[in-house]
């Protein structure tokens, strides 16, 4: 399945090629609960999941008694479980605010656990990600247990 890492400006311009059949994680900040998708029928599916772009290094240390969301392993198994779900599609886009953390954990999860080694490898090596070592860490356990 060919993936695709977006910003939230970005998600909004993106437009399927012909044939293609895509599904759309959007991996949004809980106080964001209301950003509207402009073209939801690009999409075969859509993913909200609500999580700040934080570790749990982060809330251990730094951020211990914030507000912050941290992705839990029940959002990393709704998400194996929707793209698992969606077998048909043969496009996967995944956005978050800069397209830069939280999107590209996914990615590089869902690269490692279908071991397409070119894409995992262009997520890790390229310095236009930072995969969110949480994020990454629970999904890719979550693909781990329901392979």
């Amino acid at each position: 399945m060919n993936t695709v890492i977006l910003s939230r400006d970005n998600v909004q311009k993106w437009e399927k090629k012909p044939g293609e059949k895509a599904i759309l994680i959007r991996m949004l900040e809980p106080r964001m609960n209301n950003l509207e998708l402009l073209h939801p029928e690009r999409f075969e599916a859509i993913l909200e999941i609500y999580v700040d772009d934080v570790t749990q290094e982060n809330m251990d240390t730094h951020l211990r008694g914030s507000n912050f969301v941290l992705c839990t392993k029940n959002e990393a198994e709704q998400i194996v479980a929707f793209i698992r779900s969606h077998k048909f599609a043969n496009c996967l886009v995944v956005h978050c605010t800069e397209g830069k953390s939280r999107s590209s954990a996914v990615a590089l999860a869902y690269a490692l656990a279908i071991e397409n080694d070119k894409m995992a490898t262009e997520i890790q090596s390229s310095n236009k990600y930072w995969p969110n070592e949480t994020i990454l860490e629970l999904v890719s356990e979550a693909f781990s247990k329901q392979l």
